[in-house]
């Protein structure tokens, strides 16, 4: 029998199409990874971490494997578009809902084929995203599977991916848990402007020394910190702010508030206080302002790392400030001193909480500042009262201060 050979080489061409489709949506295929989770589970935990393995794909929608959330992008992969996939069983049958935190830099999420939250918009290339930072709660339909697919995109952040840990719990919980958190930050941000305003008017009609200008300008700095990072409350309640206005509100603010408590704790405490380490420090504060102003999101925030360092510096400085003022028995210094300790274990949880070591509580952070300020306004009144001017003699007494304490004696 005789073959044709056109026939052969058609049959050829065939048959290495045919080959290639398949081995190419066996490249593209993968196994989405699922979840099972209980009612009984739901009900005793109230929330649940969805830190499990997800699918991830590219932007080419070629399957990456899967990986374990929260995921922050390798630094070699930080700019780009990624997908991630995740099916959720459960038996609950009452209405669930997510927490949603910000991500880097921008996300749409989908559960069953529907948009439920997004942030920003996802695109494969920067002209087409549009990066934002907003925390989200999100209602999920009844069901008993879940398809969850979340895309993300970055093109502005040194950063990319997840940082902190989507939530899956009861409605009522997570919406009433967003509501204190909010609360707190409102009333944190109400009692810092009270405090700036109220201390800038008293002293406006008195003398007003220069640690209680420090000490408004302190309450004004950390109140925008508040308003533009972590909960993002402004942006939140006001999302057609830029992104970038926001981003360099929330490290200009850092940097601000850092440089005036480090002026309040030196002016506050004179003789207790290094000359050289202020310049340093404030130096330094001035330097990362710049950087910021001048440069892009994707450039100055590559030394985030640098800027904790200095800020953990500066908060041991004004710890170590405010222990000599109380070695010297300085009036009222011991005020300082528990809101110094509370701010340290503040800016501790703070930083734990953003290596992932432990979740972030907002209600928890912002009832810490709700101490600090309170007990370092607490404290200024007491180093300015008329009684704080002989206590507070220079450790090698002058005539003055001796002739003023032997006539107050």
């Amino acid at each position: 029998m005789l073959i044709n050979p056109q026939s052969t080489s058609m049959f050829k061409k065939w048959y290495c199409l045919i080959l290639s489709v398949l081995v190419l949506s066996l490249g593209y295929s993968q196994e989405i990874p699922t979840l099972s989770v209980s009612a009984e589970t739901i009900q005793s935990e109230k929330q649940i971490k969805l830190n499990t393995l997800w699918a991830e794909t590219d932007a080419t929608g070629k399957s990456m494997g899967t990986v374990t959330f929260p995921y922050v992008w390798p630094n070699d992969q930080a700019q780009g578009y990624k997908c991630y996939q995740l099916i959720l069983l459960t038996d609950y049958t009452k209405p669930l809902t997510l927490e949603i935190p910000d991500m880097y830099t921008s996300y749409r999420l989908w559960v069953n084929n529907k948009v439920i939250a997004q942030s920003g918009l996802v695109g494969k290339d920067a002209s087409s995203s549009k990066p934002e930072w907003i925390p989200k709660i999100a209602t999920l339909p009844k069901a008993n599977q879940y398809h969850f697919k979340l895309e993300i995109s970055n093109f502005l952040h040194s950063k990319g991916g997840v940082k902190n840990p989507i939530l899956l719990g009861q409605q009522d919980f997570l919406e009433k848990k967003r509501a204190n958190a909010e609360t707190a930050a409102i009333l944190l941000i109400a009692l810092l402007a009270l405090f700036g305003v109220g201390i800038t008017i008293y002293f406006w009609w008195t003398s007003m020394p220069v640690s209680a200008l420090y000490f408004s300008l302190l309450c004004f700095a950390w109140a925008l910190r508040v308003s533009f990072s972590e909960l993002y409350i402004v942006p939140y309640y006001f999302p057609s702010i830029s992104w970038h206005v926001v981003i360099h509100i929330e490290y200009l603010s850092l940097f601000a508030a850092i440089g005036l408590g480090v002026k309040f704790v030196s002016s506050l405490y004179p003789l207790d206080r290094h000359k050289i380490m202020d310049i340093l420090i404030l130096s330094l504060l001035g330097l990362f302002s710049l950087l910021v102003i001048f440069f892009k999101p994707i450039v100055f925030t590559l030394w985030l790392n640098v800027y904790l360092t200095v800020t953990a510096v500066a908060l041991g400085y004004m710890a170590f400030t405010v222990a000599k003022a109380v070695g010297y028995a300085r009036y009222g210094a011991l005020y300082s001193v528990f809101a110094i300790l509370v701010g340290l274990a503040a800016f501790t949880y703070n930083l734990m909480s953003y290596q992932g070591l432990f979740e972030f509580n907002p209600l928890v952070y912002n009832i810490n500042y709700l101490v600090i300020f309170t007990l370092v306004a607490i404290a200024m009144f007491y180093q300015r009262s008329k009684r704080a001017d002989y206590r507070n003699a220079p450790d090698m007494l002058t005539f003055d201060h001796y002739y003023k304490n032997d006539k107050k004696a």
